[in-house]
């Protein structure tokens, strides 16, 4: 009877030890679950201020001819310093985070990055949202017309860059 008492007690402790990895390995994985989602959600605020972004852009480029775009506020190419930046400034604060947006001109065969003969030009936009880093480039082209007619989006690209915590 003895033997089977000190038997039922090592039966208890294993199944004890067994119940509470258990507890731990799920408050783990629910604790993983919850960074990951928020790791989701951050990632897409900062896609959507990202593309807000764009639509800005968009907007502003299809009143403007695309060389003085590219040439910036100054409407000088030969000062690079503002070149490609838009009316709005380098730097837009929106929905708790913030876009940067740049126009810059496609590989036209000119030689010159600041003066446009093809029509097109890529707008990028960069979006930032509680430590999360998402840009979006666009390739955006106007029919030839003598004036400055709505612009078109030709080719869209989404690249994922890092930004505080490691994104999941």
């Amino acid at each position: 009877f003895e033997d089977s008492q000190g038997m039922a007690l090592v039966v208890v402790v294993f199944c004890t030890t067994i119940l509470m990895t258990l507890t731990g390995a799920s408050l783990l994985f629910s604790q993983m679950d919850l960074k990951i989602t928020s790791n989701y959600k951050t990632g897409t605020s900062a896609f959507h201020i990202a593309d807000a972004g764009i639509e800005s852009a968009k907007a502003e480029v299809g009143s403007k001819s695309f060389d003085s775009v590219l040439a910036g506020a100054d409407g000088s190419k030969n000062n690079s310093g503002d070149n490609g930046i838009l009316s709005f400034g380098t730097s837009v604060s929106f929905n708790s985070g913030a876009y940067e947006v740049r126009v810059t001109d496609n590989d036209d065969g000119d030689g010159d990055v600041w003066h446009d003969t093809d029509g097109k030009v890529y707008v990028t936009s960069t979006g930032r949202f509680a430590g999360r880093t998402r840009v979006v480039k666009v390739l955006v082209s106007r029919a030839n017309l003598d004036f400055n007619a709505a612009i078109t989006v030709l080719d869209e690209k989404c690249e994922t860059h890092q930004g505080g915590s490691a994104t999941v």
